[in-house]
C-alpha cells in the first residue's frame, strides 16, 4: 500500500501480534464478551440516572403543589419539595453508581482470574 504525502498509515495489531495461537484468541473473545455486558450495563446506568432524576423531581413538584394548594401557600412547598427532590435524587443516584462500579469490578477480575 502507498501512503498519501501528509497521511500517517498505523498499523492494526491483533491479538496474534501479542499472543501467538489460539490461547490468543481464546483470552480475547473472554474479555470481549465481559467488556460488552459492561459497556451495556454502564449504558442502563446512564438511562436511570436521568429517569431516577426526573421522577425525583417530578414527585416533589406535584407533591409540593397538593399541598399548597391545600394550604394556599403559593410556591413554598412546591419549591422546598422540589428542592428535597433533587437532594434525594442525587443520593440515590450516587448510591447506584457506586453498587454499579463496585459490581463491574468484582465482575470483571472474576473473569480475569
Amino acid at each position: 500500500m502507498t501512503c498519501v504525502p501528509g497521511q500517517v498509515r498505523i498499523p492494526r495489531l491483533s491479538a496474534a501480534h501479542i499472543l501467538p495461537g489460539a490461547k490468543a484468541r481464546a483470552s480475547l473473545r473472554g474479555r470481549q464478551s465481559v467488556n460488552q455486558g459492561v459497556n451495556f450495563r454502564l449504558l442502563s446506568l446512564i438511562g436511570q440516572v436521568g429517569v431516577m432524576m426526573v421522577v425525583f423531581i417530578l414527585l416533589g413538584l406535584v407533591v409540593g403543589q397538593w399541598i399548597d394548594g391545600r394550604l394556599g401557600t403559593s410556591p413554598t412547598f412546591t419549591l422546598g419539595l422540589m428542592m428535597l427532590g433533587i437532594g434525594a435524587g442525587g443520593w440515590s443516584i450516587a448510591r447506584m453508581v457506586k453498587w454499579a462500579l463496585e459490581s463491574t469490578a468484582q465482575e470483571t477480575t472474576k473473569h480475569e482470574q
